[in-house]
């Protein structure tokens, strides 16, 4: 059973409160729990497409671990004629193939290459003699002296399966294969400068993006946590009107379900099972108190009384002018301008160290003749010492 200290059980009798409010709203206003529920499917939809989107990486890079078993080559940094071909250099590969859950069948970090084995016995050799040259200096009868003895075991244990394991590989030519080995065997191979990229990189083609975790739009940002105590800890700053009031639902509709689990459901059948449970942690206290922006959330959602999706009543009379469609680097920028915490600007120096990090490589001249110009309708401004941000 789970223990709570009495700030927690106190943060959670608020919650419940609202729930109550929240039901009691829904039970006597006709229509409202299939407004919520409308109000909250784009999340679903968008989630869903997040999963897809990962497991569809995961499954490119499983398929292109089979091509890196066949050809060493793609770890090799130097071969160039992969990236004629437009394919990238990616730092930690092997180390984000996907592990399988089967603990029959090891992650692709546990399997050395074959051409390695003869560097990996002679160092691992090198390490059992020099062992075996300490122990004489110890007495046998302390601690040290039966630890250092179990570690010459499993290595000469280890030296003995490589060894045996090679050389079935090298009586049958396939030195271009890989096979299982027992911890971290690159640390026998490579200093620790080289093994980052020669045990992990490799080549690939590109990958398609994975769009945005939804959930990050639901949570203080990063740069929150580092500086503000849990008790200010907010929401990033809505992108518009829609974010806003869909923030409201999503949040009322979580607490509600998660304090009220014995009345109708407004999730059901509209969120997954694992949705509503990472949603739900998004009220956690740990990511700040959300009494106060619940509360304002239902009292915002009782003044509204079902209003249209997108838009407000001026926009009936005055329809919005369409935006031309932006270039890669420009959406880029707006996607980092969009994401700055409120009333916070970025310079021109900082916006292009940012995409530097992420492979955009853009020049002040390009930044500031071409890209902004290209940004003033989406509301991009300037101003000395601030830098630049979206004018709501």
């Amino acid at each position: 059973m789970t223990s709570y200290a009495p700030t927690d059980i106190a943060y959670q009798k608020q919650l419940k409160q609202i729930a109550r409010e929240v039901d009691y709203y829904l039970v006597n206003n006709t229509g409202e729990l299939e407004n919520f529920r409308d109000r909250i499917k784009p999340l679903a939809q968008r989630w869903n497409n997040y999963q897809k989107a990962i497991q569809e990486k995961e499954k490119a890079v499983l398929e292109h671990w089979e091509l890196v078993k066949k050809n060493p080559k793609l770890q090799d940094k130097n071969a160039k004629s992969f990236k004629q071909r437009g394919w990238e250099w990616d730092f930690f590969y092997l180390w984000n193939v996907p592990h399988w859950p089967d603990e029959k069948v090891k992650p692709p970090i546990c399997y050395m290459p074959a051409e390695l084995a003869q560097i990996y016995l002679k160092n691992l050799k090198g390490y059992i003699d020099r062992n075996k040259e300490k122990l004489k200096t110890l007495d046998e009868k302390c601690s040290d002296y039966q630890r250092l003895q179990n570690t010459i075991t499993e290595q000469q244990q280890k030296y003995e399966h490589v060894k045996s394991k090679y050389e079935k590989i090298a009586s049958k030519k396939l030195k271009k294969e890989r096979f299982h080995v027992e911890g971290m065997w690159f640390r026998y191979v490579y200093s620790l400068e080289e093994e980052s990229e020669k045990v992990f990189g490799c080549w690939r083609p590109k990958l398609e993006p994975v769009p945005e975790n939804p959930l990050e739009r639901l949570k203080p940002t990063e740069e929150d946590y580092r500086s503000k105590p849990k008790e200010l800890l907010t929401l990033p700053r809505p992108t518009d009107q829609n974010e806003e009031y869909e923030r409201y639902y999503i949040f009322l509709s979580s607490v509600h379900d998660n304090c009220l689990p014995e009345v109708q459901q407004i999730t059901k059948d509209i969120w997954p099972d694992d949705l509503v449970k990472v949603v739900g942690c998004c009220n956690n206290e740990w990511f700040g108190d959300k009494t106060a922006f619940l509360n304002s959330a239902l009292e915002r959602v009782k003044q509204l009384k079902q209003p249209a999706i997108s838009g407000n009543a001026g926009d009936k009379k005055k329809p919005k002018k369409k935006l031309k469609p932006l270039s890669e680097r420009a959406a880029a920028i707006l996607e980092l301008l969009k994401n700055l915490p409120e009333h916070r600007g970025i310079t021109g120096p900082k916006i292009l160290e940012t995409l530097d990090a992420k492979s955009i490589h853009i020049d002040q001249s390009t930044l500031t003749k071409n890209i902004i110009p290209e940004l003033k309708p989406y509301g991009v401004k300037n101003k000395p010492r601030i830098g630049y941000y979206i004018e709501k």
